[in-house]
Parts: C-alpha cells; structure tokens; sequence
C-alpha cells in the first residue's frame, strides 16, 4: 500500500464531497415538544397539591414548645400526627386551645364519663387517687365529663397547662 501526501486537511475533503449550505428555521424544540414538556409541568404541579392537599386533610403537623410533656418529647422537637380516629385514654393528642390561640401535645387522663376531683394537691380519677400529682394547682370539685371531651394533661404536671388550667 502507498500512502500519498497530497497537501490537503481532512475537513478539505469533507467540505468537498458534501459542502452544502443549512439554514437553521427554528433553534431549540419543535413546537409539539414544548407542549408536552409544559404538559408535563402542569401535571406534576396539580399531583403535588393534590398530594398535598390530601396531607392536610389526613395529617398535621406540631412543634412542642415547653416541658410540659418532658418524659416523651423535647423543647423544638415535631410530631406529625394522623387526624381521623377516636382518641383512648393515655393516647398523646394535639388540641387547639382557642383561649391561648394555641396549639397544645397532651395525654388523655380522662374521657367521656370519667369523674375527676383534685382535692388537697391530689388528682382522683374515678374515686382513685392517680399515680399523678397535682402540685400547685387549685382544688377542683368533681367534674363528669360529657360526650366527646376529654381531660388532657401533660406528663410533667408542675409546669403543664393542660386541662386543669384552661378546661
């Protein structure tokens, strides 16, 4: 085989054989391409607030301020928390307190026709004396409660509000 030198670049002899001029109509996307790709946009924006929107709907979410419920959770910590169901006694539940304008984690003491008495620094469920003190709160005759409310207390009751403060 021989190899001749003829002088010439490589990009000589392709401009030769196939030198043709292009015009470039449209840069980028051809328009069917946008379309779909705003489409796309579109859908992943509806199923993120549909999903979002069903979030809400079924669960929310706390942020614990105080000690009040020291054994379980800490000062910043956040609990997400399911909103269907029927909350039981020793069940931790979030409530809204309209008084304060605030948004409380407690535990269930007492529910739908439990009797509670605090009496000399003492809390009685049911006649019983709990397992749970009262310190420093004032003396409360005894309370039935009706359907669908509950006694929410925190499980360090000395500096809790709970129900004993606002009802």
């Amino acid at each position: 085989m021989i190899l001749r030198r003829t002088g010439r670049r490589d990009t000589d002899i392709l401009l030769d054989k196939e030198c043709r001029s292009t015009r470039l109509e449209s840069v980028g996307r051809p328009d069917g391409d946008r379309k779909r790709d705003m489409r796309k946009i579109l859908e992943s924006v509806v199923i993120a607030v549909l999903v979002l929107a069903l979030f809400r709907t079924f669960f929310g979410i706390a942020y614990v301020s105080g000690e009040s419920m020291g054994s379980v959770f800490r000062e910043g910590d956040i609990i997400l928390f399911r909103k269907w169901g029927t909350p039981e006694k020793g069940d931790i539940v979030t409530a809204y307190i309209e008084d304060l304008d605030y948004m409380v984690v407690k535990r269930i003491l007492a529910a739908e026709g439990d009797r509670i008495t605090i009496h000399q620094g003492k809390l009685c469920l049911n006649g019983k004396e709990t397992a749970k003190a009262a310190a420093g709160k004032p003396d409360c005759p005894e309370i039935c409660l009706p359907p669908d409310q509950y006694f929410l207390i925190g499980d360090h009751q000395d500096v809790s509000l709970d129900s004993r403060t606002f009802g």
